[in-house]
Parts: C-alpha cells; sequence; structure tokens
C-alpha cells in the first residue's frame, strides 16, 4: 500500500487544523498554496463505489489516557452523528488533500475551554476523504482514522478551525471513540492496537465511570453489503439492514419510523445473521423480498433460530422515503 508522508509544520497550522493533529504535505512551499475547498458530493449523499482504502502517514500526538487528550483538546462532547456529510477535496499543486465534514448532534459536553456555547448540532472535520485516481475513487485515511457511521453516537475530542468553521477531530483516531461499541473499523482497531484500546477504556471511564451498558446488549452480526444492490433492491436492503440493527438496539422510536404505520413492536428476539432468499419485485415504486433471519430469542437458554420473513416495501410519496409496509 502506498503511503505519502505527512509532516507537522508549526507555521501551517491553520491549513488543515491546529494544536496536536496539524498536518500539511510535504512538498515546497509553492505546492502547499491552497485554494478553496471543492465539495465533491452533497449533503445526505451515500458512500461512493470505492475500488480501495489507502493510508496516509502523519505525526499526530499520541496520548497515554483521558488527561492527555484532554489537555490538548478545545471541547470533550458526545455526539451522533448525523447522515449529513461532504467530501472535501482542497485544491492545489501537487497530489490531492481533504478532509470529510460532518454534522453531528452534540448530546452532551463534558468540556469547554472555548467559552462560547456549543450548539445543538456541529460541523466536525474528519481527516479522511475520497478522491479520483487512475484505478478509480480512493478513500485515503489519515493513519488509522476511519470515517464515522451515521446514527452512532462517539465521544470526541474536539479543536476549533476558524477558517473552516468546524471542529477537527484531535490527533487523529486519538480523538474519537464509539460510545455504543458498534463501530465495526474501531472494533478491528481495539483488537490490532493496544495503546488504542488502553486509551479508549480510560477515556470511556473518565467520562462515564463505566463502560455505558445498552438494556439487551447488542450482539454482533454483519449487515448485508448494500454496495452490491441497486435501485429498488438497495432500498429495500437498507431497510431490512436498519430493521435488524434497531432490533438490537433495542431503539423503539427509531424502529418504528422505518414502518408506513407507527403499530409495530419491537420483537423479542435479536437478529445474528441476514440471508436475502429472493427478491420479488413489483412495479414502480413497491418491491418484495424474502430474508432468513437467524435469531436468538430473549428468553434464557433458548437455542438460535432460522426464520423467515417477508419483507413488503413501498416509497411513501408524501414523505419521500422508503417504508416497510408489512413483515410477514
Amino acid at each position: 500500500m502506498n503511503k505519502r508522508l505527512f509532516l507537522i509544520a508549526a507555521a501551517s497550522a491553520l491549513l488543515l487544523g491546529i494544536g496536536g493533529y496539524s498536518y500539511v504535505n510535504h512538498h515546497t512551499e509553492e505546492n502547499q498554496q491552497v485554494a478553496s475547498p471543492v465539495i465533491e458530493t452533497e449533503l445526505n449523499a451515500t458512500e461512493p463505489k470505492l475500488v480501495k482504502e489507502d493510508k496516509i502517514s502523519a505525526d499526530h500526538a499520541i496520548f497515554a489516557n483521558y488527561e492527555e487528550a484532554l489537555s490538548a483538546s478545545q471541547v470533550v462532547a458526545e455526539v451522533t452523528v448525523t447522515e449529513k456529510s461532504e467530501n472535501v477535496i482542497i485544491e492545489g499543486k501537487g497530489p490531492s488533500r481533504g478532509y470529510t465534514l460532518t454534522e453531528v448532534q452534540v448530546n452532551k459536553v463534558f468540556e469547554n475551554k472555548i467559552g462560547a456555547e456549543i450548539g445543538q448540532t456541529i460541523n466536525v472535520l474528519e481527516p479522511t476523504y475520497f478522491a479520483e485516481s487512475e484505478e478509480g475513487l480512493i478513500r485515503f485515511n489519515y493513519e488509522d482514522y476511519k470515517k464515522m457511521e451515521s446514527r452512532l453516537k462517539y465521544a470526541v475530542f474536539l479543536v476549533w478551525n476558524e477558517e473552516r468553521q468546524g471542529y477537527w477531530i484531535n490527533a487523529l483516531e486519538q480523538g474519537k471513540f464509539s460510545v455504543d461499541n458498534l463501530d465495526k473499523a474501531e472494533m478491528s482497531l481495539l483488537s490490532e492496537n493496544s495503546q488504542y484500546a488502553e486509551l479508549k477504556k480510560d477515556v470511556i471511564d473518565s467520562l462515564y465511570g463505566e463502560v455505558p451498558k445498552q438494556e439487551n446488549a447488542v450482539p454482533s452480526f454483519t449487515p448485508l453489503d448494500e454496495s452490491k444492490y441497486e435501485g429498488i433492491q438497495k432500498e429495500m436492503v437498507k431497510l431490512i439492514n436498519l430493521h435488524a440493527q434497531y432490533v438490537n438496539e433495542q431503539d423503539e422510536e427509531r424502529f418504528k419510523e422505518l414502518f408506513n404505520y407507527q403499530d409495530y413492536g419491537l420483537p423479542s428476539f435479536e437478529v445474528l445473521g441476514l440471508e436475502i432468499e429472493d427478491f420479488h419485485e413489483m412495479e414502480g415504486n413497491q418491491g418484495l423480498v424474502s430474508m432468513i433471519l437467524t435469531i436468538k430469542p430473549h428468553e434464557d437458554n433458548s437455542l438460535n433460530e432460522d426464520l423467515k420473513f417477508w419483507y413488503y416495501i413501498a416509497l411513501n410519496e408524501e414523505e419521500g422515503k422508503w417504508k416497510i409496509m408489512s413483515i410477514d
């Protein structure tokens, strides 16, 4: 995997952030001239089809514990990631550079050294972006940072950037931690990087007293790969994935939002596996798909079961959203 070396330079602190996480292309002064950012995707755009991911080496702070991360940051908060996200490419000579601008909902502010009130929603600048290459679209991640997943909760350590009017995640992956433990990329990082695992434990213990626990702990299951489908099939798969996710999280409010009529209650099982048996597409804005769900009933000592379900979905023209009409 090709790597490009990015070094900290004090004079370039306003290019892509400040504090423990500033970095800049290692090129000549002429090549470091930066034009206005170019927005490559619109709000609410889905993840594009990428040919691969690449890692960019970067000098950044490595925190030993929560206190070090706190000392180097201006804001510490718990946030929920929205679906509003933009890929930003910074124009200039030399290799592409960029970041992702993500809107998050602020649930709780643990520390605010800026003084100004933190809004209910803020823009976070994530050190990851995708760009065109001869091979196709490539996502570039600075070191071990991976893009936050929409709808998930994170504890974040932030540094304000006046030029970009947003908050950088401080020190790349050292400044972002999944609170609900559902971030798949973080799960992999925790298993591979003992320093990050120890830091996350200290951060969560310091902020919450102990690792936050959800009722009916969420089992580990792999959602269906939405990128393999197109059109109405893709809309079906998205709804099926969300249905399984909210069942496992026991998130009744979001669960009910999936349905055209909100008279469905949360089922008394956990989803362990998903398998599409067959699509039965219907005309226009509706379709039917048969699914095999591997489930574990909530009752103690009950065995896992494979059950067949029919999902009937349709486009709610009034809301402009795909909804589950019924599950049989």
